[in-house]
């Protein structure tokens, strides 16, 4: 009789109280920072190709799937999955290099990435004769990355690439006030969001911070000029999760004087 009672309560809580509520899926979300990719010198921020090949072979025998960044809003959103094993690789400035050595590598893993442009190197590539060394990428390459399916282009300012320039970088200056400021970030995030729809077919939704140099005024303003997930250069694995805006995420700045084991084991702790 006493077993009978517990199972009656039992239905009869579930029924009116609804059974416990099931905790929001969340992903441990590496993010790796690329910059040139070339075969004739390496260092800090210039990666040899048969390294990134090692790498993209590294996460592929590890079951990591490359994610655009308008994935990961989607998913924040609500609005669709993430695999079991995401990862964003960026690569940074948009070099001429990545056309020619990491696209290629992309498309022989099926591995997606990002690739955050600043709009006045890419103006400045205009009718030059470009190098694997120092170039950038011009708009027309824009597009034909974009197009491989394999590339998402976001923005990494058009004139604010700068350090330590008035008026130059992201941040408000100490003499520029509120409007003064708003009205710059403005007019340079407009300039750079139509070339990048001109070039791909979509406005971009995703903001890459110069330097990673951010402040609390920045975020707010780049929330309101629509951009909804912004990137900085501090080295931690994200948490991500349904209802949880993806802004500030860290990025690991890929070093080309890593070995592959090494940057992924011992760098970034991933299994």
């Amino acid at each position: 009789m006493r077993i009978f009672s517990v199972i009656v309560l039992t239905a009869v809580c579930l029924l009116f109280c609804g059974a416990a509520p099931t905790p929001e899926k969340s992903y441990e979300l590496p993010i790796i920072m690329y910059h040139s990719v070339n075969k004739y010198n390496t260092g800090d921020y210039v990666i040899h190709p048969d390294k990134l090949e090692s790498d993209l072979q590294w996460l592929s025998a590890h079951n990591y799937t490359g994610i655009f960044s308008s994935e990961l809003i989607s998913f924040t959103e609500g609005k669709k999955d993430l695999p079991e094993k995401p990862v964003i690789i960026f690569f940074d400035d948009g070099f001429y290099n990545n056309l020619i050595y990491a696209l290629p590598l992309l498309e022989k893993y099926n591995f997606k990435a990002m690739i955050a442009i600043v709009g006045e190197y890419c103006d400045n590539e205009k009718g030059q004769r470009q190098s694997v060394y120092y170039s950038y990428l011009n708009w027309e390459q824009v597009k034909e990355v974009s197009e491989s399916g394999l590339i998402e282009i976001v923005s990494h300012t058009y004139f604010l690439h700068r350090y330590g320039i008035k008026n130059k970088t992201l941040l408000k200056e100490k003499d520029e006030s509120e409007k003064e400021y708003c009205d710059r970030m403005y007019a340079d995030s407009e300039k750079l969001s139509e070339k990048i729809k001109e070039a791909t077919g979509k406005y971009p939704d995703s903001f890459c911070y110069p330097y990673g140099r951010y402040s609390a005024a920045s975020e707010k303003l780049l929330n309101k000029l629509g951009f909804k997930a912004t990137y900085t250069c501090n080295e931690h694995i994200n948490k991500v999760m349904r209802g949880k805006a993806p802004s500030l995420l860290g990025r690991y700045n890929r070093s080309g004087k890593y070995s592959t084991q090494y940057f992924f084991r011992e760098k970034m702790k991933l299994k």
